[in-house]
Order: C-alpha cells, then sequence, then structure tokens
C-alpha cells in the first residue's frame, strides 16, 4: 500500500511539473506573441528588411519645340548595412577593388557610427529624474544626453559599448545585446558608390558580399552639352539645382521622393525592394521653354567667332527676344561649359563660364540708351524728325569744364540724322529739352532700374539713380548712355517695347509646365504696363532703320530684311575720365522692321584684337548681331520684305539720306 502511495505521490509530481512546464511556455508565449509582439517584430524587420528612399524622376527640361535639354536616366548605385558586414576589412578591399575605390577610406565609412541615438523614449519626468543621478549614467558623462522625454547616446563616445549596455539594460527595461548594438552604432545604410555603370554593378553583385546591395537611383545628364549651359545650369549628386533653371525651378523640377523596403535573403544580400511601398514617389514637373536650340546655337556661334576675331578681355553675351511675347529666345555668354562636366572645371573658371553676364552685370550702355530720349521727346512733342538741332562741330563744352565730343565733326543736321548718325551732342541737346524729371521717368517706363523678373539666379537690377541726386553733368551723360548701368536682359525688354508697339512685357522663360499627371499649364506673356503709344515706337523704329541702312549700323544690313538697330561703344571709367581703348561694343537690332519678330542684343566686353578695325559697336558687335538675325529668319522662313518695305519707311528712291 504504502509504494502504490509512494508511486502515486512520484506521478502526481512530475504531472505537477510537466503541468508547471506547459504553462510557463504559455506564459512565455503569451509574452513573446502578445506582450513583447512589437519589440519582435521589430527585430525580424531590421533583420530581414532595411527602410531607404524610393527616388523618382527629376522633371525634363524641353526647348520650345520639344528637344530635350536637361533628363535624367535610372542608373544603379551601391550601398551596404554596416549591421549585416561580420568582415567589414574584407568587404572593402572587395568593393574597392571592383569600383576603383580607396579601401581604407571606404573601411572607415563602413565603421563610422551615427553622431546621436535613440536608446530609450517616452519616459516619465520621475524616470528622467532618477536617471539622471544614477552613477551609471554619470559615468557615461557627455556620452550620454536627455531631449524631451527621451535618452540618446553618442556612440563614438562609448569607449566600452558592453560595458555601457550591461549597465545600463536593467535601469531601461532593455534587452542588454540589442542595447550593445544601439551603443555600437554602425549605421543602417552607407553609400559605397553612386551613380556606377551597369557592368560596375554586375560585378558586385555577383561577388555575393554579405550586407551589400544596389539601389536605382536618376542621373542627370544634358543631350546637348555645352548648349544653353548658363541657362539650364547643372544639379549636384542629389540632383538639387545649383545653377541656372535647374537651381531657379528647383521646387518645379524636384521630385519627391517615397519610402521602401529593401529586403535581405539567407545569404545576407539585399535584393529586391518589397512590394509594399511606404510612401509612393511622385515625379518633379517638366519645363518647356520659350528657348530654341536651334536659334541658341546660332547666338553660341556668333559669339563664339567674335571672340576668335576680338579676343575680349571679358567675353560676349546676347539675348534674343520674341517681342510680341516676351519670350527669350536664347541667351549666352562666351566662354561656356558642359554641365555634364562641370566638375572638370576648376572652381574659379567654372564660376566665371557659368556666369549668365546678361542679367548679372551690368553696363553702362553708350549710345544704345538713346532711342529712348527720342521715345520721349516724341511723345512729348519736343522735336520732330526734321527738327534742326546744332551739334557745335564736333565738341560742345558744358558748364565751362565739361567737354562733350562726337566721333565727327556735325554741324546743323535734322533729328532724324542725329540718332542715325550717332551725335552725342545733339542726342545731349534733345535731353535737355526733356529735363531731368521726364528723362527719368522715360527711361522707367521702358524698364530701366528695376529688374525684369528673368526667371534666373542673380538678376542685377542695373542703376538709375533718382534727380534728386544727378549732378549738373547728369542730363547729358545719362542722355548718351553714360552715368546709368543695365543688364544685356534689360535692353532686351526696353527694345522689345519698341518692337511692340510700346508695351513693356516681362521676359518669359518658361512657356509651360506638365505637372505628373501629364496635363500641360500655359504660363502666359505679362504685360508691365505702355511704355509710350504706338505711332511714337513706330517713329522711333523707322529711325533705326535708317541707322543701319545709312549710318554706324551698316554692317548689320541685310539684302533681303529691313533691319533696325542701333550701336553703342560705352567707353570704361578710369580714374579721371573714361577709357579710350577699354570700351564694351553693343548693337542692339530688329527685323523685319514694319512688324519685328526678334530683338538680338550683342555686347562685346573689351576687346582687345584690332581685327582690321576700330572698337566700336557698328564694327565689333553689329556683324554679330546680323548674322543672328539672318540665320533665324532663314530658319523661320519668314518672307523678305526688301525693297518695298524700305520704300514705305522712305527710304528708297532719290530722298536725301536721314529724311524718312
Amino acid at each position: 500500500m504504502a509504494g502504490q502511495n509512494g508511486h502515486k505521490a512520484r506521478v502526481w509530481i512530475v504531472a505537477i511539473f510537466l503541468l508547471g512546464l506547459y504553462l510557463g511556455l504559455l506564459g512565455r508565449l503569451y509574452v513573446i506573441q502578445g506582450m513583447d509582439q512589437g519589440r519582435f517584430q521589430d527585430l525580424a524587420q531590421s533583420q530581414h528588411f532595411v527602410q531607404v528612399t524610393k527616388p523618382e524622376r527629376r522633371g525634363t527640361i524641353l526647348d520650345c519645340r520639344g528637344r530635350p535639354l536637361a533628363c535624367s536616366a535610372q542608373v544603379p548605385s551601391v550601398f551596404a548595412d554596416p549591421r549585416q558586414i561580420d568582415d567589414p576589412e574584407a568587404t572593402a578591399h572587395r568593393l574597392a577593388e571592383f569600383l576603383g575605390l580607396d579601401a581604407a577610406l571606404l573601411l572607415s565609412r563602413l565603421q563610422q557610427p551615427m553622431g546621436l541615438v535613440c536608446i530609450k523614449r517616452n519616459m516619465p519626468p520621475e524616470q528622467i529624474a532618477r536617471l539622471k543621478g544614477h552613477p551609471a549614467l554619470l559615468e557615461l558623462g557627455e556620452a550620454l544626453e536627455f531631449r524631451d522625454s527621451a535618452l540618446y547616446a553618442r556612440p563614438a563616445k562609448v569607449t566600452d559599448p558592453e560595458a555601457a549596455a550591461a549597465a545600463l539594460a536593467p535601469l531601461l527595461n532593455r534587452d542588454a545585446e540589442e542595447l550593445r548594438t544601439d551603443l555600437d552604432g554602425l549605421r543602417q545604410f552607407v553609400w559605397v558608390k553612386r551613380k556606377v555603370s551597369e557592368q560596375d554593378a554586375r560585378r558586385v553583385m555577383a561577388a555575393g558580399l554579405e550586407g551589400v546591395g544596389i539601389l536605382p537611383e536618376y542621373k542627370r545628364s544634358y543631350p546637348q552639352g555645352e548648349l544653353a549651359g548658363q541657362l539650364i545650369g547643372f544639379v549636384g549628386m542629389d540632383e538639387e539645382g545649383l545653377e541656372g533653371i535647374e537651381r531657379t525651378c528647383g521646387g518645379l523640377l524636384a521630385p519627391t521622393p517615397g519610402r521602401a523596403k529593401l529586403q535581405r535573403d539567407a545569404a545576407g544580400r539585399y535584393i529586391a525592394v518589397s512590394d509594399a511601398v511606404l510612401h509612393p514617389p511622385q515625379p518633379g514637373a517638366d519645363l518647356e521653354l520659350t528657348v530654341d536650340s536651334v536659334i541658341q546655337g546660332y547666338v553660341e556661334a556668333a559669339l563664339d567667332e567674335v571672340c576668335d576675331l576680338w579676343g575680349p578681355k571679358g567675353g560676349a553675351f546676347a539675348v534674343v527676344v520674341d517681342p510680341r511675347t516676351g519670350s527669350v529666345l536664347a541667351a549666352a555668354s562666351s566662354p561656356g561649359y558642359d554641365p555634364n562636366k562641370y566638375t572638370e572645371y576648376e572652381p574659379a573658371d567654372l564660376k566665371r563660364r557659368a556666369r549668365a553676364r546678361y542679367i548679372v552685370d551690368w553696363m553702362e550702355p553708350g549710345s544704345i540708351m538713346k532711342p529712348f530720349v527720342f521715345a520721349g521727346a516724341f511723345n512729348e512733342r519736343l522735336i520732330t524728325e526734321e527738327t534742326p538741332i546744332f551739334c557745335e562741330n564736333g565738341m560742345w563744352l558744358i558748364g565751362g569744364t565739361r567737354r562733350f565730343r562726337d566721333v565727327h565733326a556735325y554741324g546743323t543736321m535734322p533729328a532724324s540724322l542725329v540718332l542715325i548718325k550717332s551725335s552725342n551732342i545733339g542726342t545731349a541737346k534733345i535731353g535737355q529739352r526733356l529735363g531731368p524729371e521726364r528723362l527719368y521717368e522715360y527711361l522707367t517706363r521702358f524698364g530701366f532700374g528695376r529688374p525684369t523678373g528673368f526667371e534666373m539666379p542673380g538678376e542685377n537690377p542695373g542703376r538709375l539713380r533718382p534727380p534728386s541726386r544727378w549732378t549738373s553733368f547728369s542730363l547729358p551723360s545719362i542722355s548718351v548712355g553714360q552715368e546709368v548701368c543695365v543688364t544685356s536682359m534689360q535692353m532686351a525688354m526696353a527694345y522689345s517695347a519698341l518692337a511692340n508697339d510700346g508695351l513693356l512685357l516681362h521676359p518669359r522663360l518658361i512657356q509651360r509646365v506638365r505637372r505628373a499627371d501629364g496635363t500641360w499649364i500655359e504660363r502666359p506673356t505679362k504685360v508691365v504696363h505702355r511704355a509710350v503709344p504706338a505711332s511714337v515706337a513706330q517713329r522711333v523704329r523707322r529711325l533705326l532703320c535708317g541707322v543701319v541702312e545709312e549710318g554706324t549700323g551698316k554692317a548689320a544690313r541685310n539684302p533681303a530684311y529691313t533691319i533696325g538697330g542701333k550701336t553703342g561703344t560705352a567707353q570704361k571709367p578710369v580714374v579721371g575720365g573714361f577709357s579710350r581703348t577699354q570700351v564694351i561694343c553693343s548693337f542692339v537690332g530688329m527685323a523685319p522692321i514694319e512688324n519685328p519678330r526678334l530683338v538680338v542684343v550683342v555686347s562685346v566686353d573689351e576687346p582687345t584684337k584690332s581685327a582690321g578695325g576700330r572698337f566700336y559697336g557698328g564694327t565689333v558687335a553689329a556683324p554679330a548681331a546680323g548674322q543672328i538675325i539672318k540665320q533665324t529668319l532663314a530658319y523661320w522662313g519668314v518672307p523678305p520684305d526688301k525693297p518695298q518695305a524700305l520704300v514705305r519707311l522712305g527710304y528708297g528712291g532719290d530722298r536725301p539720306k536721314g529724311t524718312p
């Protein structure tokens, strides 16, 4: 009996033990599946997935006829997860061999800890107060930092992560091994080399390196090379705009990146992006510009030819505008650069080449300012084309001290010839009839002294002081383009107002924008205001035609089209006056003169080679502008208007020269 009872007791003991073991396993399972479910899921996620940015395409930049000027294509990039790499040194050497990198530098990046790691969140104030005075935290000192309700660690300042984890784990109610991983501070994601070739990417993947994977990115390219480089600009490694339209319109062009998970296989390699995209990316908007690649090519070729011929110290720059809409058809400075290779230029050289001088640099315009004096005088009915103006036989003494000179000694001639022959003395006298206040008013009406609103970075507003700051010499000086500074874009828009029957427009660079849904949004022409009546603008244009047909702009003359324009030779200021050798030679032209389709501004900064002629706007800049006008009108198929238009304008037959 006693034996049977002993046997039963042993059975019960074993049963109770097994039941307790079973209940303990159930309890542990409950903790794992219930209370600690989130923590273990996070651990599993961290071991098998890594969250990455999912890139998207930056918007394409097109010319007005849909030709690509800037576009992005998908390319592979190599990354690593240092936490999953057991032998960083060997991995660094293999990757360096495949990708042409410095192994030591790559190893330091793989082992570089994060700056700050959160090791405990959402702590109540009483726990924070208790921890701040605990010896374990005091011993770690600057390696730990409380922010709001969280505790952060600086892995670089933790000398013994294992000992620190053992001391902190019970205080923070964390697993010591997980905490040690945080205190090691290894980054979850490190770029090894971005935007590599397909061949290099295949070599890396074929090596099967643990913790190494490939991600798609986008690489910017400029199919036209140097063409419109200053207008378009370029982007950095992260596709952020650094110059030109890429910078100014970065908000439109930039995509919205998404977030996705990259899965790790059993061998530790990241093989594919999970189907579950956390945040879908959105591509950037496409921009269609007003620029025409063909006309841009004409302009850049003409500027290169000018630079070869005249050797200007400051280069040459030009703008072409459609005066009917304000559309900028071309804009360039020479020398230029290739945005595909911007990293190959020395920084100072790149800065010089990327400088969009037609909007960034101001200059004294010289005689190309004179037509606006005539526009004001015509509108105020102070002169007509036949009004006689005495030009002092080439030298005029103002105020007893200031000598005003003309290149040639002119006597009395009609006002029309004053502009056609570009008499400084005659124009200054017409400016005196206007007076300071009215001259200032008309120059501001044509947009001088303020930015045009061109959609490029760094536009210079120019300089036009109010009459209250003028001296006794300012009125005649400003009348002939001295004591005032303008940009080529300001001058292009002012002449466009003359070409557009008196309406001043904002320059237009973006023609339309294509959103992510594929719809195009037009950018309309914007009128600033009416500068002068249409009849006044037409009268000035007739005189500008005389400048090219009979005056200082003959080098721009074309046998098929009527061209109107004005030459300018601005002497650079030096100590004690103005230089006779340091000059900016300019020409502004428009055609056909009765219904202008384009306005062209060409400026050449300080020519140094004689090229068989003297440094004047009519000899240096006018031929280039004439060439651009001729090529563009032929490209558009505009029918010739000579000789009929000349007869209508009063320049045909036996009429005395300069009397339209």
